[in-house]
């Protein structure tokens, strides 16, 4: 602490921020090669090839570490104003000015943090189970929890530092033992309750630990830690580094990193193999939203105008008017339009004929023996395509059937379908104009 606050002079605080900011960067980068190790084999059903790969690897450092960055970055401000403008912070750092000693003894506080982290975990573990029986959300659990993991033990940690201080004096004695055995004995003894009380917790509560996104969770707390931990180490060779060379690196990856997430394979892979990014981008997409229309530009939000409201994929493009409301690569138009080929319907087919659709999700037409598939896998199936008409080449508007049934059902590409907000997979409103709907306004009983 000390160390900390003698680094935060009036002359050193930009190049110790800086630091500050690359050091954290390097840790995030660290988790995300971490996360990005755990979730190889997620990743393989998105990614083909040397360059996809690393790619998606590229991504996963520069999204942590950025994220990481910004933390560090919010945590060193937030202390640079609490010792700058408040009158607790003013009295610590004249205290480091002083070169005073740290409170009291090193084994005494030992085993006050010990027993500080064994409360901090039994608070944090009941809130765990608390919001996971209450909201019974995996996502939001891990992001309370989270919270409560870093909140709960800074609340602690002032009570525990003047526990530390009291019971200092009967145990300086072992600080000044000549042999470190005692020491290292006594240390290790007072950090064995904090891990059996962890393991017997999740041992008897492994129903809800199970069900607790616990990589997300382990990754999100432990790097948060890690970044205010180097508030406490300060480096003296990253603290030469001035501020602007450091801004424009992080910028560099910033521009990588969406240049990187532009890619629907790469950015699909790091959403569904790591543990935060789904979370991380959806934040960021959220908090770069210029115009307020629910989309943004970064992460592959597709919102091709960021600064009007009226111009996003979704909205309604208008024909020959010069401009792109729709985000789909140009203006529609009505001009010269051809009309559509008419075909006469054969006399054998009856006027009040029943329409009967049938689809079948997931179903790949190379296993289909109408295709050539060498297997009898769908014998009334190629019955039926012999009396058919059978479509060689079939182009579908989305790959997931969320959005390529709704297209099937409206006959309009899926950024002109109007989706509701609120579940997943997004409600198609009642607004949208449905193959039901057209057959029930000929007549027909849907």
């Amino acid at each position: 602490m000390l160390r900390l606050l003698r680094n935060h002079t009036p002359n050193a605080s930009a190049p110790a921020l800086t630091a500050t900011v690359l050091r954290c960067f390097f840790l995030g980068a660290t988790a995300g090669l971490l996360d990005a190790l755990l979730g190889l084999s997620e990743a393989a059903r998105f990614l083909a090839g040397a360059p996809s790969w690393l790619a998606w690897g590229l991504l996963s450092l520069l999204l942590y570490g950025l994220t990481a960055a910004l933390l560090g970055l919010g945590l060193g401000l937030a202390l640079e104003l609490f010792l700058r403008w408040t009158l607790p912070g003013q009295l610590l750092r004249r205290r480091a000015a002083t070169g005073a000693a740290p409170w009291g003894s090193a084994t005494a506080h030992a085993l006050v943090f010990s027993l500080w982290g064994l409360l901090s975990m039994a608070v944090v573990g009941a809130l765990a189970s608390l919001f996971f029986a209450t909201f019974n959300h995996k996502g939001l659990t891990a992001a309370l929890t989270g919270v409560a993991a870093l909140a709960v033990p800074s609340l602690l940690a002032l009570p525990a530092l003047l526990v530390a201080r009291l019971g200092s004096s009967p145990l300086r004695a072992l600080d000044r033992a000549p042999a470190p055995w005692p020491r290292v004995a006594f240390l290790a003894a007072a950090l064995l309750p904090p891990v059996l009380a962890a393991t017997l917790a999740g041992y008897l509560q492994w129903e809800t630990v199970s069900n607790l996104p616990l990589r997300k969770l382990l990754l999100l707390t432990a790097l948060a830690a890690s970044c205010a931990a180097t508030l406490l180490f300060p480096s003296r060779h990253l603290a030469r580094l001035r501020p602007l060379p450091a801004l424009l690196a992080c910028l560099l990856c910033f521009a990588a990193l969406q240049a990187l997430s532009t890619g629907e394979r790469t950015r699909k892979a790091a959403e569904s193999a790591l543990s935060s990014a789904r979370d991380l981008m959806g934040a960021a997409r959220r908090a770069w939203d210029l115009d307020r229309d629910g989309l943004s530009p970064l992460f592959g939000g597709q919102d091709c105008n960021d600064f009007s409201a009226a111009v996003h994929p979704g909205a309604f493009d208008w024909p020959d008017d010069g401009q792109d409301q729709n985000c789909l690569g140009g203006d529609a138009s009505v001009r010269d339009r051809q009309p559509f080929p008419s075909f006469s319907v054969p006399t054998s087919v009856p006027k009040d004929l029943n329409v009967l659709y049938i689809t079948v999700d997931a179903l790949a037409a190379s296993h289909l023996g109408c295709y050539g598939y060498r297997r009898d896998t769908s014998p009334y199936m190629d019955a039926f395509a012999r009396d058919a008409i059978l479509f060689e080449k079939s182009f579908a508007h989305a790959p997931s059937t969320r959005y390529s049934f709704p297209s099937m059902m409206t006959a309009r590409y899926p950024a002109s379908v109007a989706w509701g907000d609120g579940s997943w997979p997004p409600p198609v409103l009642p607004e949208n104009y449905t193959f039901a709907e057209a057959l029930k306004d000929l007549g027909y009983y849907t």
